[in-house]
């Protein structure tokens, strides 16, 4: 790939050779002083021309900027699609060259400069023979950063997040993947990354630029946010989308709360549990067939599973508030125990979770249910997935678990997916309370 001074040495020729180009200049990453200086920056130039038809009509000239390998004409394919397109007013080609250099070339006439000239704050000048170019102020991503939003564009924003879930909804119930993708990535997860980049601009007082579809949102999200974030992007199946959608919801309902608290706006939740509500009836009448999905925690589901609240002597399994859980790096909040779990997907619902740790000549197993879906079956098809799991890596080495000894319905479960008792009751200490045990094992 050229280096900088080579492309502008090609660019500066071509404008000093050529009468027709009177100005030219920058816009974009180049022209941004706040933008990483990478090789793969656009070089995004203007040409201030007498007569843009000569660049259209005869494409040699391309040849004294490069060895062209694709290139795309953006007028050229407005028109064909029936939009109005003033040719003769400017025109813009976007090349790749063999080089894999990328210039963004828009060519207007000299009286459109003079009309638009600085109007965009990334502006550098290049060239001016006839000093049409005003004085503008140095280049800046000042009209780039994001603004504070006014209450009505804030819940403008959480309506349309909301609303558009149940169009994904009714594709999957359809089993319309293509609409269903569409109006998940084209109208609400853009909402989410709207709202996401409010929540960063607004730690930093609306001072900074986060780039087109928030580009720059890994670099000033905390971690533990980010990850949330990547939860919500969705691979090529129903379940996946399924998965995506509740994470997505579970962020947009966390990020606009803070954003509402700090703006001094309402979250409107009826909103929120609506479509909640309206997803679970999705879900319950119009059920995804085939096994359920297997992968490891997302950080949306970890959230999930600690906000899980089991009745009357099974309250002993309720799990504390994330947070704190994150804190203390207990169970899968632990970095280095991720691997270790795996959660279970039936129709975009988290059934379950299991967690399959190695020891020196055995397998441990534990396993956690939805506390609404306790009794519904899904511990033994859990339970036979995790064997598969732990016979795939760990071949050779039986399996075992630990139940409290009052908890019927476990073992129960458990014996029923080949597990045997081990010895006598024994007394053990866990992070969540002391308790008489068994010792189940499957080899």
């Amino acid at each position: 790939m050229r280096n900088e001074q080579q492309v502008f040495d090609a660019i500066f020729h071509m404008i000093s050779s050529c009468d027709n180009i009177r100005a030219a200049y920058m816009n974009g990453s180049r022209a941004n002083p706040n933008t990483a200086k990478d090789e793969l920056r656009d070089y995004d130039i203007v040409f201030s021309v007498k007569d843009i038809k000569p660049f259209v009509n005869d494409r040699s000239w391309l040849e004294r900027l490069g060895d062209v390998a694709i290139m795309q004409e953006p007028n050229r394919i407005d028109k064909a699609l029936g939009e109005s397109v003033d040719i003769d007013k400017s025109y813009t080609f976007l090349i790749l060259f063999k080089d894999w250099v990328r210039i963004d070339l828009h060519i207007e006439l000299t009286d459109i400069t003079k009309l638009t000239y600085g109007s965009d704050s990334l502006t550098i000048p290049l060239i001016d023979k006839d000093g049409i170019l005003k004085p503008i102020a140095s280049s800046s991503d000042a009209i780039y950063r994001v603004k504070a939003p006014t209450e009505e564009l804030y819940s403008g924003c959480c309506n349309e997040f909301f609303w558009c879930i149940n169009n994904m909804a009714k594709g999957i119930a359809r089993k319309q993947l293509p609409y269903a993708m569409f109006m998940y990535n084209s109208t609400v997860h853009p909402m989410l990354i709207k709202l996401m980049c409010w929540r960063c601009s607004m730690e930093h007082g609306f001072d900074i630029s986060l780039g087109i579809s928030g580009k720059y949102l890994e670099k000033y999200l905390p971690d533990k946010e980010f990850d949330m974030l990547k939860a919500t992007y969705p691979s090529g199946s129903y379940d996946e989308l399924w998965r995506a959608a509740d994470a997505a919801i579970t962020l947009f309902s966390y990020e606009a709360k803070l954003v509402a608290g700090r703006l001094g706006f309402e979250y409107n939740e009826a909103w929120e549990n609506a479509i909640k509500d309206y997803m679970a009836y999705i879900k319950a009448h119009y059920p995804l067939k085939g096994g359920m999905l297997v992968r490891n925690l997302t950080e949306a589901d970890k959230i999930e599973i600690c906000s899980w609240r089991y009745p009357g002597e099974y309250s002993i399994y309720n799990l504390p508030p994330y947070e704190e859980m994150a804190k203390s790096k207990r169970g899968f909040t632990d970095p280095c125990k991720a691997n270790n779990y795996y959660c279970f997907i039936d129709s975009g619902v988290l059934v379950g979770f299991v967690n399959i740790l190695e020891e020196e000549k055995e397998v441990f197993i534990g396993v956690g249910i939805k506390p609404e879906l306790c009794d519904k079956h899904y511990g033994r098809r859990i339970l036979d997935e995790a064997y598969k799991i732990s016979k795939k890596f760990y071949p050779g080495k039986p399996l075992y678990l630990e139940v409290r000894t009052w908890n019927k319905r476990a073992v129960k479960c458990y014996q029923s997916a080949g597990y045997t008792t081990d010895g006598d009751p024994y007394e053990l200490t866990t992070f969540i309370g002391r308790g008489e045990f068994y010792r189940m094992v499957k080899k």
